[in-house]
């Protein structure tokens, strides 16, 4: 039943809860708001005969064999797969989902609430100073290489604002978000997509770049900047990348761009270095 995956002397354990089991355990599983079975049968031995936890109690199932998973307690949640590789898959989207911990709904009434916080905090705050690193630029590339810089560094230094695009992308996990929630990542969307697609249009009609859609070429560029940043926090893919993010971030930016580049324009002329 799984019994090694939390450590016997850690300070939250309480034993095996069951038939043959501590008081303290089956106190613990039968007060739970919520049971998480890893790799158990939830047989009635360790289940003290179906008592432990009282049916109707929350059910979270996680077990490699389908068989098991519902098979004596009715679930909320069941999860096929290998134990261990699902619960560190499980840590990476919690950490990635950092905003959406449990520990934080203390401080507000709903979820609408905590989002809704998290964009008026960095929201307003990323769009204007997106407005200030191009200004004074003398051309339109200068602006598009100011904001390139300007995203990676703004990441680097405020992980938990780009927390709240990730949950906009995932809520088949975390759970369906609030329309007005969507509705306001969608305007601060539009708002920073406008300013990159404009400095795409400077440098179009300065002659850098080719004929294009500017709103069209900002979400391509929009969306392959948070593609890479989003992926760094896979360890797989992370161990993949045989160079630093930063200069594979900004290397996937001017591939982009010379692909637009005018012809006789000098966009981005500097060879790019793999060291």
């Amino acid at each position: 039943n799984a019994k090694a995956m939390f450590p016997a002397d850690h300070p939250l354990a309480v034993g095996v809860p069951g038939h043959y089991s501590r008081d303290c355990a089956n106190q613990a599983v039968c007060e739970a708001d919520l049971v998480f079975f890893i790799g158990s049968r939830t047989g009635g031995q360790v289940t003290y005969f179906y008592r432990i936890p009282a049916q109707g109690t929350p059910i979270i199932h996680l077990d490699i064999n389908p068989d098991e998973l519902g098979r004596n307690y009715p679930t909320k949640v069941a999860m096929q797969g290998d134990v261990r590789n699902s619960l560190r898959r499980m840590l990476e989207m919690a950490e990635n989902a950092g905003v959406a911990k449990g520990t934080l709904y203390r401080y507000f009434e709903s979820k609408a609430d905590l989002y809704v916080a998290v964009l008026a905090d960095n929201g307003d705050a990323f769009t204007q100073r997106m407005e200030e690193v191009i200004e004074g630029a003398k051309t339109g590339v200068a602006e598009l290489e100011r904001l390139s810089h300007f995203y990676y560094d703004y990441w680097i230094r405020h992980p938990e604002y780009f927390q709240i695009f990730w949950a906009i992308d995932n809520q088949s996990v975390i759970g369906g978000l609030p329309p007005e929630v969507v509705k306001e990542v969608s305007k601060l969307w539009e708002q920073n997509l406008s300013i990159l697609s404009t400095a795409l249009k400077r440098a179009m009609e300065e002659g850098d770049l080719i004929e294009c859609d500017p709103w069209e070429v900002a979400q391509i560029l929009w969306t392959t900047a948070n593609a890479l940043i989003q992926a760094d926090s896979i360890r797989p893919r992370r161990e993949l990348r045989r160079l630093p993010l930063e200069q594979v971030f900004q290397h996937a930016i001017r591939y982009l761009l010379r692909g637009l580049a005018a012809p006789g324009s000098a966009i981005f002329d500097e060879p790019l270095t793999s060291h």
